[in-house]
């Protein structure tokens, strides 16, 4: 079976969101390989290897029984060119390591990045789920391919909220956010709906 992965937001020596990222690998662990036992991505990763300065990617490959761990530097990419890509047999529910399906999707469309709509519903683009602005509201689609942990994080704080989310429904919300454990709400990597191709 595949490798599983986190990314791991790694800001000035602190790992963020990790209650998150430990929810999400010992439900994988569980739900994949049928372990019951939990493991806490703190007690993996000694405090004297994380970076105390500056903005990390911590990679955390793992499987029912190995873990391994890198740090690196960490920048945004940027998004000139989104588009609507449609693929009703796409799925990615765990995190894994294995992203060629997502990956040929977004070397497909000619663009540098997509909005997957998979059944006529959006789900995620093909690193980071998705807000939608209507002007005072942010929401999330209620059918992303994975339940990122930055996601849950703002469902819970009642930041965003869940709703169904056509690809008719796109061209009626001012701009989009993406987020993902590397990219915060804070961040405002916004994208003008404009901006999306069909």
């Amino acid at each position: 079976m595949c490798l599983l992965f986190e990314s791991i937001r790694c800001e000035n020596g602190l790992l963020c969101n990790i209650e998150y990222h430990n929810n999400r690998i010992n439900n994988s662990r569980r739900v994949l390989y049928g372990v019951s036992n939990s493991l806490f991505v703190q007690d993996i990763i000694p405090q004297s290897e994380i970076p105390n300065d500056g903005i990390y990617k911590c990679r955390l490959t793992y499987d029912n029984t190995e873990f391994k761990y890198e740090f690196v530097k960490y920048s945004m990419r940027t998004i000139r060119s989104v588009k609507i890509v449609t693929d009703d047999s796409v799925s990615y529910e765990h995190k894994y390591s294995d992203r060629g399906t997502l990956s040929a999707l977004v070397q497909n469309s000619g663009v540098d990045e997509i909005i997957i709509v998979k059944n006529g519903l959006v789900t995620d683009t093909s690193f980071s789920n998705i807000l939608f602005f209507d002007g005072e509201i942010w929401f999330t689609p209620n059918t992303p391919l994975l339940k990122g942990t930055q996601r849950q994080k703002l469902l819970d704080e009642s930041i965003v909220t869940e709703k169904t989310i056509t690809a008719d429904d796109i061209s009626k919300y001012v701009k989009i956010r993406l987020i993902n454990a590397m990219i915060p709400f804070e961040a405002e990597y916004d994208i003008g709906i404009d901006r999306i191709l069909k």
